[in-house]
């Protein structure tokens, strides 16, 4: 299997573009818009996030699996990165980086 790690986030982007969304907007044509449910906006969202974050986030990823580190300390990585927001989920009330950073920790230590 070829390393997807070379065009990991352009080709996230391109399958969002391609296929997720206008996946999401058929669908919304055919069932209507369900209240609180909005597949298009939040496919468009997950594509902006990887227009703007996804070569660091693949990087991070690249990064922790050459050294070994498991699933949960590259993610935390990730997450306590100062640039990636952090959203409720409501998505208006960023969370506290520091809480998460804390929780990851605390769980860490029970290991």
């Amino acid at each position: 299997m070829p390393d997807p790690s070379n065009n990991w986030a352009p080709g996230q982007i391109g399958f969002f573009s391609g296929y997720v969304i206008p996946l999401a907007e058929r669908t919304e044509k055919c069932i209507g818009k369900i209240k609180g449910l909005s597949l298009a906006h939040y496919a468009q969202l997950n594509k902006a996030r990887w227009e703007t974050e996804g070569e660091r986030i693949s990087e991070i990823f690249i990064n922790g699996v050459e050294k070994g580190e498991c699933e949960n300390v590259i993610l935390m990585k990730c997450y306590c990165s100062e640039n990636v927001p952090l959203l409720d989920a409501d998505e208006s009330a960023p969370l506290s980086r520091d809480l998460i950073c804390m929780i990851n920790t605390s769980s860490n230590d029970r290991r």
